[in-house]
């Protein structure tokens, strides 16, 4: 009879057996088809009905001017014959004004089937170029354009460039000497030169070393008292295993997102089935990094404070089936991972940004501006704002603010670059900024928005309202980036692992993972070894 457990473990396989086949339907892009058939057949029968309507108020606007018509020439009539002729004016009068009420309703209709359409058009339309959609979701990829003309010339190295060589090492083997047929069978008739050519075959494999240590026995001839020599500090148990095998294991499954399962059957491969690793002594290796590290997050964290601006966002993680938020603050050196329940005021709190009193580079979060945080100023992603006037030039053509402001916003990203703006061009730039949003507002005048797109209509009032947020890499004593692409690379790698495990199982687990992770980022950031790192971290004492 199968225990309690047991029953849970198949119940929560069949599940995840469900949710497996239900992920390859969507990656496998049958689900896009499907919604995209949906919307087609649903876009083309709104655009029938729009037909419909149309036609039906075109034959109702030429009865009603034939009505107008009759009822001209029934009022001269009236003039001219009896007062029974009222009645029939009157009831022309009613059939006048239904016609009337009908077609003011078939006017709202077709403007109802047009906003429809835009907006489904708009959804349909949405991709990274115009939206915060990560190209890796894009369901149909399109073509990159390359704008290069044909040399005509193989692809490869060319003659006249100089060629980037594979860089040889210091030979770790006796070197090989070569000796041809011909010197082999007649060496007195030949005269070995200085000339040479060298050339190398670089491998690599792994090596167990195994170290054994062996306390003994001694007893006091007097006493008869019996000691053991004491063991190094890190071998405690009966097998133990060294900082290399512990960094490779660790990197592994937290950095490289290598299941523990298949970390361990790497490993055992690796070493010809002599080092046999188990799953639980591989999930325990992050917490003791974790522990043995403490002081080393501690210093990221000073680091960041002391630094002139942060860069900061968060990306959502399911654990245990809950919806949770790790949130990223960097400065381009060091990194500190955040795991937080709540997203918003209360997650920030958790992050080094809670006391923090510089610059601030994000995203469109308003959370970022509740009066508890003093941060000195704000600088929003200009990527994210660039691609929001990508979409509001795709869905609002008849507008030229739109396009007018992406190409500000890059040309005074191209000049921020150059790092030669006088105050005059500044001035410049920023009077232009304004004057952009002027033309806007008097558009939106001439085509106000509707309920089914908004979203330009919305771009324009934030970038009045959050005007010197969005300029203020520009005129900042502070050098910043004028965008938030930092913490979006940061996170990708918590994307990649929180796809690859599905749901974390625990809080614990991956507040552990963020530790590691911050650890492990920051000296990547630094240029410094990560194995090196690790092992260093792993050889200290708690």
């Amino acid at each position: 009879m199968r225990t309690e457990l047991e029953e849970k473990y198949e119940i929560l396989r069949g599940n995840h057996y469900h949710l497996s086949k239900k992920l390859e339907y969507y990656e496998s892009g049958k689900a896009f088809e499907s919604f995209k058939a949906k919307y087609e057949k649903e876009i083309k029968k709104l655009q029938n009905k729009l037909a419909i309507a149309e036609s039906c108020y075109k034959k109702l606007s030429e009865k009603n001017n034939q009505n107008i018509a009759e009822n001209s020439r029934l009022r001269k009539i009236i003039s001219e014959k009896d007062s029974e002729l009222q009645d029939v004016i009157k009831e022309y009068e009613g059939m006048l004004d239904e016609y009337k009420n009908l077609i003011d309703e078939l006017r709202k209709q077709i403007n109802d089937l047009e906003g429809t359409i835009k907006k489904m058009s708009a959804t349909l339309n949405r991709d990274h170029t115009n939206s915060s959609i990560p190209s890796s979701k894009d369901e149909n990829h399109k073509k990159i354009a390359n704008s290069r003309e044909k040399s005509g010339r193989l692809p490869g190295g060319q003659k006249g460039h100089k060629g980037a060589l594979r860089k040889p090492m210091e030979p770790t083997e006796p070197v090989v000497k070569l000796v041809p047929e011909e010197v082999a069978e007649n060496p007195e008739d030949w005269e070995e030169l200085e000339k040479k050519r060298v050339r190398q075959v670089i491998d690599a494999h792994m090596e167990i070393r195994c170290v054994q240590y062996e306390a003994h026995a001694y007893r006091n001839k007097h006493t008869k008292r019996i000691i053991y020599s004491a063991f190094p500090a890190n071998v405690v148990n009966e097998v133990n295993y060294g900082e290399g095998i512990k960094a490779l294991c660790c990197i592994l499954s937290s950095y490289c997102n290598v299941s523990i399962r298949k970390t361990s059957e790497l490993i055992r491969s690796l070493t010809d089935n002599r080092l046999n690793i188990s799953t639980g002594m591989i999930a325990r290796l992050p917490k003791e990094l974790k522990n043995k590290t403490e002081e080393d997050r501690k210093e990221i964290i000073h680091r960041l404070m002391c630094s002139p601006a942060l860069h900061s966002d968060a990306t959502g993680v399911r654990i245990n089936g809950e919806k949770w938020n790790i949130y990223v603050t960097a400065n381009g050196k060091d990194v500190i991972y955040t795991l937080s329940k709540i997203k918003g005021v209360e997650g920030i709190k958790g992050t080094p940004l809670k006391n923090y009193l510089n610059a601030v580079i994000h995203d469109h979060d308003r959370s970022y501006y509740n009066e508890e945080f003093s941060f000195r100023e704000h600088q929003e992603c200009l990527a994210h704002i660039i691609r929001y006037c990508q979409d509001s030039i795709d869905n609002e053509p008849e507008l030229t603010w739109n396009s007018r402001m992406k190409e500000h916003l890059q040309w005074i990203i191209h000049r921020y670059k150059a790092k030669n703006i006088t105050e005059e061009e500044q001035e410049e730039l920023i009077r232009t900024y304004d004057e952009i949003l002027d033309t806007a507002e008097q558009e939106y005048r001439s085509h106000p928005p509707t309920k089914y797109y908004r979203e330009g209509f919305n771009l324009a009032k934030r970038l009045k309202e959050y005007r010197n947020e969005t300029l203020a890499f520009l005129t900042s004593e502070t050098e910043l980036a004028y965008d938030n692409n930092l913490s979006e690379r940061l996170l990708r790698q918590c994307k990649r692992k929180s796809r690859a495990v599905i749901s974390f199982r625990s809080s614990e687990s991956t507040e552990i993972y963020c530790d590691v992770l911050s650890l492990i980022k920051s000296a990547d950031q630094q240029g410094i070894n990560i194995y090196q790192m690790m092992k260093e971290g792993f050889s200290r004492t708690r």
